[in-house]
């Protein structure tokens, strides 16, 4: 069970950490939502993209809420906040 719940954490962790760089690349990089995700080689989807930018972003908002109570995938005082476009996109 312990090894279950501790995977599940790191999923999380690391679809968190996939968002925050694909929204990184729309936004400090200046690329489309199309490019970034052309950028992947094929291994995101325009729709698994807009899903990795949403879970950053509802991570984001939790921690802004203060939500975030110590929960496994919490994040580091080196990790920096990151703000997500909510703006209209290409996979639309």
């Amino acid at each position: 069970m312990v090894d279950v719940l501790v995977a599940l954490g790191e999923r999380a962790d690391a679809e968190r950490r996939a968002g925050v760089a694909l929204a990184a690349l729309v936004e400090a990089e200046g690329l489309s939502a199309r490019e970034a995700v052309d950028w992947c080689d094929g291994q995101v989807s325009a729709r698994e993209a807009s899903r990795l930018r949403a879970v950053a972003r509802d991570a984001a908002a939790e921690e802004t809420d203060g939500a975030g109570d110590g929960a496994a995938g919490s994040s580091s005082a080196a990790d920096e906040p990151v703000r997500v476009d909510a703006g209209p996109t290409a996979e639309r």
